[in-house]
């Protein structure tokens, strides 16, 4: 089948008078030409925009926005009432639209690349001889698929003078966004093959934040005063703790660039929230106003080139928004504003004009229902279902009662917890998975959703019910209570200095990591020459290191004190935190309560010397890894360039070796290990069983002292090199090893560094297998399977005790990720290395 795809377009926008004049000549002159599809098989334009609410259309009964173009489409066609999205954030649900299917089954629950290989909705029309255009917003992190033609914003794109990409060639162009994508799309309706139907999206960026008006809207309600919503003082009482947690609140979190100016002086904190509302939502809606003027261009083209009468034209947004609502905006939340989007659909002839429309729609539909449109029968594994009966006025007798949300994306950037749930046309149950809360909220008595009603005993038979129904939506979407792993940021990748939020900070080559039993988590910063904390609010702050490479501080506040490229922490039971303080040749001890920092070892002078006695008046020389036992007694120190283990008696201070003479060579097997040479012992770990795992960097080989001292290898040949599935132990490659961790289970994690992978080590089958990563350096796949999240140069790992999650210092990334395990590892009995008489429950530090 003939695909030629349509010539490269125009990128010069018509704007003047005397160039509409021009426009409208040649518009009639189109008319005339144009040559409509083959009988039966209409045209679509899928016009979507981002972000735009519902509640801001005329349409829809907005008091103070005016949406003419938008209101142009509902009169002449049908308005959907009740359409959801079934995840609500823009990437996830551009990938349910596209596909048809929900987002476990598509592959982009989160911000994740979109696997342009399978199925969709353009590449089955395509193959149907439609001509196929896609221009605008793609926001999918891949190039588009199943399109003849496309041109499109890297990312999120920029309202002014955006950059596009057009059939994989990047082009700088003059103008604003949104005229710019109209322009385009009017273009290629001229460049058509007229002989073929066309699918068209046209994708705008707006309403997307940060929000920047054209010059044509600049002053548009300057003199209004935009009503503030009914709930926007909502307190979140009676709510889960992820309202509170959540990072969308107006009055402070949004940025001086969605603000434009600062707040007059003088303004209460109730006066400043509403200054900052009439700042946002004006330009928010300044924006909707030049996105519904270019709706208004694309269907006076289709009227003046005959066209309307065979296309199908379709309006709606990715999601929905909050204007305020409960206090907020953003998206994210099962709450209505959140996932209830915009709707318009018109087919002259085949849509009685000013229909409106209540059944229960969701983003799932559109796939299935362009395919019925063309005549086309949708794929078995598409979920949703053609909504091309109800457009004819035909409601199937056995249409959707309910819906099935889910929301993935966390920590993510607004802190929205993971939740997932049900709505009826009476009630939504919402489930917070993390927190184990639950909300209920009576649509019919209580519509803005104020009332949490899920531990409400007269609404006992109403959550059983609901929570029926949840269960067979998950089995029947087959998205089961069981999840598998999934790999998500926890901190880094922002620009932000402490004090921030988790997901906003700036991390400067994360390494070692841990976390106590409340949850704060610490992160050793070695180029930055910092710690610092995460607590479980998601806030950073800095405890040790003033960024400034030196040596000082010792009995002062850790904050002050200066660091030489520490590498590693470990945190003992009584709030420790031992700090290696690596280019100083230094033990160091945080006290996690008094923020105090004190010397543990080491003079700070490279040599060796001391064995025996006070640690403090010891030489070392490259302290890297450090390790307490099982007991948070004696703490564990690699001496790099000594090439030795050796070990701190946390209630005497006496040091001793334990591992290693100091001469540089591989051990051999079944030597004693203060006999034995080291390569370069980089990291060391303890088992609960006092087995000691030693990680040698330049050695690539992972090597065990058991409890009678004996040393021996095994993982690893020596020679560095890359992954072999299902590998035995000895044979196995690793590449520039960094970190080390024992888990729950007695195996042993292995940050393998330069492969840029997480690895595993089994000492009951002796075979080594891949834990995250994909082998090459990267950073895609993040809120997906860890083994196709990418990683670069990942440096340090950790398990907690308590979850079985795994932290990963991914450093050249600058982020440390969380690997979520459901159900999450339990604390079995361990097979040890040298001991397998001796299960016993570890208790882990």
């Amino acid at each position: 089948m003939d695909h030629t795809p349509v010539p490269p377009v125009n990128r010069v926008p018509l704007r003047g008078p005397l160039l509409r004049l021009l426009l409208a000549a040649l518009l009639c002159l189109a008319s005339v030409a144009a040559t409509p599809p083959p009988a039966g098989r209409p045209n679509i334009l899928f016009i979507m925009s981002d972000d735009h609410a519902a509640q801001s259309m005329s349409c829809y009964g907005s008091q103070i926005a005016r949406t003419p173009q938008l209101d142009r489409l509902a009169t002449a066609g049908m308005r959907f009432t009740h359409c959801f999205a079934v995840n609500s954030i823009c990437t996830p649900s551009r990938a349910t639209i596209l596909t048809g299917k929900y987002s476990h089954l598509n592959g982009v629950p989160v911000f994740n690349r979109f696997d342009g290989r399978q199925s969709h909705v353009a590449k089955l029309l395509r193959e149907a001889g439609y001509q196929t255009g896609m221009i605008g917003k793609w926001h999918l992190f891949s190039d588009p698929t199943g399109f003849d033609y496309w041109n499109v914003l890297p990312g999120q794109g920029d309202y002014d003078d955006p950059v596009m990409i057009e059939n994989g060639v990047t082009n700088h162009l003059k103008g604003y966004v949104t005229d710019l994508i109209t322009d385009l799309s009017i273009d290629f309706l001229k460049r058509r093959d007229p002989t073929r139907p066309f699918l068209l999206f046209t994708h705008h960026k707006a309403t997307h934040r940060p929000w920047k008006p054209d010059a044509a809207h600049a002053t548009l309600y300057e003199e209004v005063l935009v009503p503030e919503p009914p709930t926007f003082q909502d307190s979140h009482v009676g709510r889960s703790a992820a309202a509170a947690e959540a990072t969308m609140r107006i009055e402070r979190d949004l940025t001086p660039t969605d603000l434009k100016e600062a707040p007059p002086e003088g303004l209460s904190e109730a006066g400043h929230k509403r200054w900052n509302y009439q700042r946002y939502i004006k330009d928010y809606l300044r924006c909707a106003a030049s996105l519904d003027d270019n709706v208004g261009r694309l269907l006076d083209y289709l009227d003046q080139t005959g066209l309307a009468t065979n296309t199908i034209v379709i309006y709606t947004s990715d999601q929905g928004f909050f204007l305020g609502e409960h206090g907020w905006f953003d998206k994210r939340f099962m709450y209505e504003e959140s996932i209830r989007m915009p709707l318009l659909v018109r087919y002259p002839g085949r849509i009685p004009p000013r229909t409106v429309n209540s059944n229960m729609v969701l983003n799932v539909d559109f796939a299935p229902t362009f395919l019925e449109v063309a005549g086309l029968r949708p794929p078995a594994d598409m979920q949703g279902r053609s909504l091309w009966p109800m457009l004819r006025g035909e409601v199937p007798r056995d249409w959707r009662e309910s819906m099935y949300y889910r929301y993935y994306h966390y920590p993510g950037d607004h802190a929205v917890q993971p939740h997932y749930g049900v709505r009826t046309r009476t009630h939504k149950l919402i489930y917070f998975e993390e927190l184990n809360t639950w909300e209920l909220y009576d649509l019919q008595h209580d519509p803005l959703e104020m009332e949490n009603r899920a531990e409400d005993p007269a609404y006992a038979p109403v959550r059983r019910r609901l929570e029926s129904e949840l269960a067979r939506l998950r089995k029947e979407l087959k998205d089961e209570v069981v999840r598998s792993p999934r790999l998500t940021l926890m901190a880094g990748g922002g620009k932000a200095l402490p004090p921030t939020n988790a997901v906003a900070v700036s991390l400067n080559g994360p390494f070692g990591l841990n976390q106590d039993a409340a949850g704060n988590s610490y992160i050793v910063e070695m180029p930055g020459n910092r710690v610092v904390k995460v607590d479980p609010q998601q806030r950073v702050t800095v405890v040790a290191g003033d960024g400034i490479k030196g040596e000082a501080g010792d009995g002062g506040p850790g904050v002050g004190a200066r660091l030489n490229a520490p590498h590693s922490i470990a945190l003992s039971g009584d709030g420790t935190l031992y700090i290696a303080d690596s280019w100083n040749n230094r033990i160091r001890a945080l006290d996690t309560t008094t923020g105090i920092l004190r010397g543990v070892a080491g003079t700070g002078a490279a040599g060796f010397s001391g064995d025996g006695g006070a640690a403090l008046q010891a030489s070392f020389n490259g302290l890297y890894g450090i390790a307490l036992d099982e007991e948070g007694k004696r703490l564990f120190l690699t001496d790099l360039e000594n090439r030795r283990i050796r070990v701190v008696d946390l209630r005497s201070g006496v040091v001793q070796t334990v591992a290693g003479d100091g001469s540089r060579g591989v051990p051999r097997d079944g030597t004693p290990a203060v006999k034995a040479p080291l390569v370069d012992p980089r990291a060391v770990a303890v088992d609960v069983a006092g087995n000691i795992y030693i990680l040698e960097r330049g050695g690539n080989a992972l090597r065990v002292v058991d409890r009678s001292g004996v040393i021996r290898t095994v993982v690893g040949t020596g020679a560095p090199g890359g992954e072999e599935a299902g590998e035995e132990a000895r044979s196995a490659r690793l590449r520039g090893p960094k970190d080390l961790w024992v888990d729950l289970d007695g195996s042993v994690l292995i940050a393998d560094t330069d492969n840029h992978m997480v690895r595993r080590y089994d000492p009951r089958t002796r075979r080594v297998t891949r834990v995250a990563g994909t082998g090459r350096a990267g950073a895609d796949g993040i809120d997906g399977p860890p083994e196709v999240c990418e990683l670069n140069q990942p440096h340090g790992v950790w398990v907690n005790p308590r979850s079985g999650e795994i932290f990963i210092s991914d450093s050249s990334n600058h982020r440390v990720l969380k690997l979520s395990r459901v159900p999450p590892a339990t604390r079995q009995a361990r097979v040890q290395e040298g001991a397998p008489d001796r299960p016993r429950v570890p208790q882990l530090r």
